[in-house]
């Protein structure tokens, strides 16, 4: 697949053109406030398979037309009813959202890379067409009222967070250049990661740096930024002592993640409010990932570390800024807090 995806929605003629529609689906006002997120419950991502779902809607069920709105196969995004048209996808919903099925089966495992990608473009185009409000699914099937079903599989709604931009979940969004741009703060902790201007948008200077890093680190250079390439760019962990409690000096650093970087961010977070300086991680707090929002904490409190500086008194808990290194936050006459002890590094 190419860094550039140009997507376009297939036209319902050129997929199905041959199971004739039994009529037109009524209009719904735009933009519907809703989008639901469904599978097919059977087959796989095929476009065979969103043909099996056109055909049993309506020669089977007798509904005027496949009920889906949007439907994803094959990393394309399949016209089913289309936009601004009443749909037989959601129970009670149906004059008031767009239903997107993804073809196939996701009990068990999750949809394609791509099929997942072709979904994250589809919402944001739909957004920026008004024919929803926000890039962001409402949520899957089984979360519209009254529904009983589980609707769309186990494994794809575990992604429907991760599919909206939040960072729960442990599935991480392929990056690569699209249009429209893929955005969020993903995309500006990578460009953070690989010297990028972090504005939160990956396009061509990004992708542009993806491929010079690529190249530097002699992996395959194609702008994407999956697996492989992500493992490349990730620093080797800092090698750790038998014994955590004796007072060696631990490094964290701009990539690095794990209950360290989420010890180190609560305590840069309460040194934060000590020494004046209110939230220094707002966005994500003590998430366990050393990106930017980070490494700018680290940066605003770096002024204030120092050694043996004059004290005069203790907070009574030990407050390191990195892990398992020997410094407490204590007070100087000023009411500046400050820490002291070992040498403390930050990189």
């Amino acid at each position: 697949m190419s860094a550039w995806r140009q997507m376009n929605i297939v036209a319902r003629n050129d997929w199905a053109g041959d199971i004739p529609a039994a009529g037109t689906p009524g209009r719904i006002l735009l933009p519907a406030p809703r989008v639901w997120l469904h599978h097919g419950a059977a087959g796989s991502s095929t476009i065979a398979t969103a043909r099996s779902y056109a055909r049993y809607h309506i020669e089977n069920r007798g509904w005027l037309d496949v009920g889906y709105s949007f439907v994803v196969a094959e990393g394309k995004v399949l016209e089913g009813r289309g936009a601004g048209r009443q749909g037989a996808h959601t129970a009670g919903q149906n004059t008031t959202s767009h239903g997107i099925c993804i073809a196939g089966e996701y009990t068990s495992h999750p949809p394609s890379d791509e099929d997942l990608d072709a979904l994250r473009w589809l919402l944001a185009h739909g957004a920026e067409q008004g024919w929803w409000p926000t890039a962001q699914l409402t949520g899957g099937h089984r979360d519209a009222p009254g529904a009983s079903t589980a609707c769309p599989g186990d494994a794809l709604y575990a992604l429907v967070p991760q599919i909206n931009g939040s960072p729960a979940g442990d599935i991480v969004r392929t990056l690569r250049l699209t249009f429209p741009r893929l955005r969020g703060n993903d995309v500006k902790e990578w460009q953070t990661r690989i010297g990028a201007t972090a504005d939160g948008i990956f396009g061509p200077d990004t992708d542009a740096a993806t491929r010079a890093m690529q190249a530097d680190l002699g992996v395959k250079v194609d702008g994407i930024v999956g697996p492989k390439t992500r493992a490349a760019a990730t620093p080797a962990p800092a090698p750790e002592p038998e014994n955590e409690e004796d007072g060696m000096l631990f490094v964290v650093r701009n990539g690095d993640d794990g209950p360290r970087v989420a010890r180190v961010q609560t305590i840069l977070r309460e040194a934060g409010q000590v020494a004046g300086l209110g939230e220094l991680l707002p966005k994500f707090g003590a998430d366990g990932d050393y990106g930017a929002e980070t490494a700018g904490a680290v940066d605003k409190l770096a002024p204030l570390v120092g050694d043996g500086l004059p004290t005069s008194g203790s907070t009574g808990c030990d407050m390191l800024l990195i892990d398992w290194c020997r410094s407490v936050i204590t007070a100087d006459s000023g009411g500046r807090y400050i820490a002291y002890g070992s040498t403390v590094t930050l990189s």
